[in-house]
């Protein structure tokens, strides 16, 4: 949550924010997910949650949609039980 409140807060600096969010389909994405989705929400950002599908996707859907920034939950390659948070800037 406090990662999601602290980079909403920087992409709020100029106005209003939004950022998408997408998964894999590791059990503990949902955690993260629901997490940075409320620490998002407090900083004041609008939140797309996009469910589960590929990271490039996500940094593709980042800058079609217009998003201040698109989020990945997913430890790619790595063990099923590990996890990771990947952030793309509007550019994807």
């Amino acid at each position: 949550m406090k990662v999601g409140w602290a980079v909403g807060s920087v992409l709020t600096e100029n106005g209003p924010a939004s950022v998408i969010i997408g998964k894999d389909t590791r059990v503990s994405g949902y955690l993260f997910e629901s997490a940075l989705e409320a620490g998002f929400l407090s900083a004041g950002v609008n939140v797309g949650m996009l469910g589960p599908m590929p990271s490039p996707a996500i940094a593709y859907l980042t800058k079609a949609y217009g998003a201040s920034a698109g989020v990945v939950i997913s430890a790619s390659h790595n063990h099923f039980q590990d996890n990771g948070v990947k952030f793309f800037s509007s550019q994807g």
